[in-house]
């Protein structure tokens, strides 16, 4: 879901919502949402990581430092597509960041395939 104040809605015991927008990953916490699928897990699991972990631990402007960081970074590499483009957008950003020497792997996820 990546409609927060509809998710928040829906939220009930026995009840399972699994927000997708990465923006609103501190703010699904707060909420009390408990499953997450997000593209950006991909790309930056230690900033993930550490808005997950500041939140669980109350450190809220820690956790909004990095939210905010993390919105900066979506924010940068999904504008450098044409509109429409996210699929593409993810996918570079994706390679670029598994083509770091820290993270020790060759693996890529390709480039963007047309369907016609």
């Amino acid at each position: 879901h990546s409609d927060l104040a509809m998710a928040a809605k829906c939220l009930a015991p026995n009840r399972m919502i699994i927000l997708s927008d990465s923006r609103m990953l501190s703010s699904g916490l707060l909420l009390g949402f408990k499953t997450f699928c997000m593209a950006a897990f991909n790309m930056v699991p230690d900033t993930m990581r550490e808005i997950y972990d500041y939140m669980k631990t109350g450190k809220m402007n820690l956790a909004k430092r990095e939210q905010k960081l993390l919105n900066s970074s979506i924010r940068e590499h999904m504008t450098r597509q044409k509109k429409g483009s996210w699929v593409k957008a993810m996918k570079q950003w994706f390679n670029e960041e598994m083509k770091k020497p820290q993270n020790g792997t060759i693996f890529s996820a390709g480039h963007t395939r047309k369907l016609r």
